[in-house]
């Protein structure tokens, strides 16, 4: 297990913010996911010093975009892809419902636009490529494993675990209060209690933490917060001896 941060490709700021903050590992975001785009990211990251530990938030649009990057993940040395769906815009902006009037900014799940056959075609051509594919959903898609909101796992998180249909790739620390996004020292779920049971569960893919609340001052990408959250991981990981 490892901890991870979400990055936007062409973002050097934010590469050197993983450095400030004693990440070695990123997941990025593109706009494309061509070969020569999938390229130039594993370079640039790794040139930075640090990890390229898969692409972020790829939106599952058609079956022949996708088995395309795939393809171009694999030609470039990428390994694993976080899938999600389309996901309508909220129709109510952020709400100052966090600790001190913090920014909650309200979640709709993904939606799936391709059919089961189209998703089966595209795990087969995942499997060819050696390229894993992580679900950001609530249900086990065909041949994906789960990119898991740790919220999800309740009270008893290795009943959670075990009750999976897929295999976890990448892990999300995620907090909920009455149902709303709060930070990861409150809220419904004991989210080192949650690390502990990942741990056992044998998962050695990337840590990192969900979108995170708006803070006061900070800028629009969330500086301060995700410096806070991952903080707090790095923490609750010293402290159960997760290396």
């Amino acid at each position: 297990m490892h901890i991870a941060l979400s990055v936007q490709f062409g973002r050097d700021d934010q590469l050197i913010f993983c450095q400030q903050l004693g990440v070695d590992y990123a997941l990025a975001q593109v706009d494309r996911c061509d070969e020569q785009t999938l390229i130039a990211l594993k370079n640039r990251v790794e040139r930075t010093g640090l990890r390229l530990a898969g692409i972020d938030g790829f939106v599952l649009t058609d079956l022949e975009t996708a088995q395309r990057a795939v393809t171009a993940a694999s030609t470039a040395g990428i390994d694993l892809i976080s899938c999600t769906g389309i996901t309508q815009p909220s129709s109510e902006p952020p709400q100052p419902i966090g600790r001190g009037g913090a920014l909650s900014t309200p979640y709709n799940a993904p939606e799936i636009a391709l059919s089961e056959e189209e998703l089966r075609a595209l795990a087969r051509t995942a499997e060819d490529a050696g390229v894993r594919l992580a679900w950001s959903g609530f249900d086990a898609l065909p041949g994906m494993g789960f990119d898991l909101s740790l919220d999800r796992l309740g009270d008893d998180p290795t009943a959670a675990l075990d009750a999976l249909a897929a295999p976890v790739y990448i892990a999300r620390a995620r907090n909920t209060q009455d149902g709303n996004t709060s930070f990861l020292d409150e809220g419904d779920v004991h989210i080192p209690r949650a690390i502990r049971a990942l741990q056992r569960s044998g998962f050695s893919g990337p840590l990192l933490a969900h979108i995170p609340l708006g803070m006061a001052g900070d800028t629009e990408w969330g500086h301060k917060a995700r410096a806070y959250d991952l903080g707090y991981l790095k923490a609750a990981l010293q402290a159960l001896q997760v290396k």
